[in-house]
C-alpha cells in the first residue's frame, strides 16, 4: 500500500504544473489566421518556424521511448563486483 501511495504522490506532483498551465499552452501551430496577409519574407520565417515546431513536437515521443529504454537497461544490468582488496 506505501508503494502505491509513493507513486500516487508521485504522479500527482508530476501532473499537477500541467494541469494548472494547461490554459495558458492553449495554442495551435497551425492556425489559418498565422498566416501573413501579403508579406513574403515573413511568410518564409513562419513556414520555417512551423517546421522547427513539427521536428521538435514529433521527436518528442522517441526520445521518450528511448530515455525510458535506457533507464530500463541501466538498472538491469548486472553490478559488477570489486575484486577483494590485497592487504
Amino acid at each position: 500500500m506505501a508503494i502505491f501511495r509513493r507513486f500516487a504522490r508521485r504522479t500527482l506532483c508530476a501532473l499537477l504544473p500541467l494541469l494548472l498551465c494547461a490554459p495558458a499552452a492553449w495554442a495551435c501551430p497551425n492556425c489559418k489566421n498565422a498566416l501573413p496577409s501579403g508579406d513574403g519574407a515573413n511568410a518564409e520565417q513562419l513556414a520555417g518556424g512551423f517546421f522547427i515546431s513539427y521536428i521538435v513536437m514529433t521527436s518528442v515521443p522517441f526520445l521518450l521511448v528511448g530515455g525510458i529504454a535506457f533507464l530500463l537497461w541501466r538498472a538491469s544490468r548486472p553490478v559488477p563486483s570489486k575484486p577483494p582488496e590485497k592487504a
